[in-house]
Order: C-alpha cells, then structure tokens, then sequence
C-alpha cells in the first residue's frame, strides 16, 4: 500500500526517454534475468550486442542486481569475458539471486570471480557514485556507505547510490520480493542522517522491480534533492534500461 506523499514528496519520474545512447554515457541495468532475450543457452540476452553497437558512447554499465537466475562460476566468467572483449567497465551491486542474502555458497562463489570489498566509491568531474551491497546490510545503506558519503560529501556534486534492494520504505510497494527483508526500511526522510544537504542532487537507484506483469518498470520518487527510482527489466515487449549521461537521467528502451 503506497503512503501517503508529504508536501515535499512526489511519485512522477519525468524521466525523458532518448533512442540513441550519447557518448560518455553510463548504462544501468537491474533485473536482467528476467529480461525476454535471456535465456538458459544466453543468460546475457541481447545485452552485449547492444553494447557493442554502442561501444564507443558507453563509459560504464552499473548492474543493480540479479543479473543471472541462477548463478554458476561459468556465467560469472562469461559476464568477465564479455566486458573484458567489450573492453568496458561494469560495476556490480548485487542482488538476492546472484549472492544470497547472507554469507554462503552463493556469495563465496561471487567473491572467488568478483575480488570486490562493498561498499566502493568513485568520481567523475561533478559526480560521485557509490556502490552497495544491499543484500547483506538487510535492505539498508550500511555505517561504511555513510561514512564515504561524508568523506566525500560536496555542495557541487551529484551523489548517485546504487543497491539491489529497494532501501525507501516509500517505494518498498514496488518490490520484487520480500526476500531478505527487515521488519522496517529506513524513509526517506533519514536514509542520510542529513548528509544529503551537502550535495546539489542526490539519486538513489535500485533494481528490484519490474520482474512481474503487475509492476512497472520504473517506479521513482522524490523528496527535496533526493530522487530515488527503481528500475528493473521483466517479461515484457517494452522493457526501460537508464541511462547516465553528465549527471542528467535518461531512460532507453531495450
């Protein structure tokens, strides 16, 4: 059930959708599983051909989340491969299907392909992009996430924070799945402890939704200079990717 919108609250996601991919650009990708193109002998899909054809304006990809179904150290070298022929960088905040949502067999096979320490943080220019692992912190920024958000807190940049999990309690509705969940989502309204006065723009992306007919394939929400969506690909003909370009939003029909 969706709460009630405060005055400084909204639901629209006025987010333009473009038909090419402009250079610089950083793709995200959640839920992609789930995508039609995927399937047991392609567990990528039509991922990799839309990058090649887009290769020289893709800067980065940045997967929100259950990339495979069921995950193997062979799709796991497969992804690596791929972008290593692409010769593009990816990121990874991964989600329920690709690690579990606590420590074991799962996570240590990601671990054994992926020598990655979460949560990490990056910058470009006027932009700073943090990477969780929302699958083990219960749906929930951990201390460490928060401690590099203020390390690297400026008025003058763009903070963009992405998980699997959908981590505001407001657009908890638009979930997946309830696997992993705690019994309360931090809002909106503290997710930062007011660490968000000290950028010009704070997006949250998430890429638990979207997998089901019922749900959309983005569902966005603002409160003051935070902006957050989840987004996520689904048995659909019309299925959205986002798209990052020079700290604007952008979404892309794949």
């Amino acid at each position: 059930q969706l709460q009630k919108l405060s005055k400084a609250a909204s639901r629209s996601c006025n987010i333009p959708q473009i038909s090419t991919i402009p250079r610089n650009s950083h793709l995200v990708v959640g839920h992609l599983y789930k995508h039609p193109s995927v399937n047991n002998k392609n567990p990528l899909g039509k991922l990799p051909e839309l990058i090649y054809k887009n290769r020289q304006n893709i800067k980065s990809v940045i997967f929100t989340g259950d990339i495979f179904y069921i995950p193997s150290l062979e799709k796991w070298n497969q992804l690596k491969a791929t972008f290593e022929e692409l010769d593009i960088q990816y990121f990874i905040a991964p989600g329920n299907h690709d690690v579990g949502i606590n420590n074991g067999p799962a996570r240590d096979l990601f671990r054994l392909v992926f020598k990655l320490d979460y949560p990490f943080i990056w910058k470009e220019k006027d932009s700073i992009f943090l990477i969780e692992d929302s699958t083990i912190n219960s749906w929930h920024l951990s201390q460490k996430s928060l401690d590099l958000i203020n390390k690297n807190k400026s008025i003058n940049s763009v903070l963009h924070v992405f998980t699997h999990n959908i981590i505001l309690d407001e657009l908890y509705p638009y979930a997946n799945s309830k696997i992993g969940k705690p019994e309360k989502i931090t809002s909106v309204t503290n997710i930062f402890d007011g660490l968000e006065e000290s950028f010009s723009k704070v997006r949250i992306i998430t890429g638990d939704t979207g997998a089901f007919a019922f749900l959309p394939t983005k569902a966005c929400y603002t409160y003051k200079n935070i902006f957050s969506i989840a987004n996520g690909l689904g048995p659909r003909e019309s299925n959205e990717i986002l798209i990052i370009k020079d700290n604007e939003i952008f979404s892309f029909l794949f």
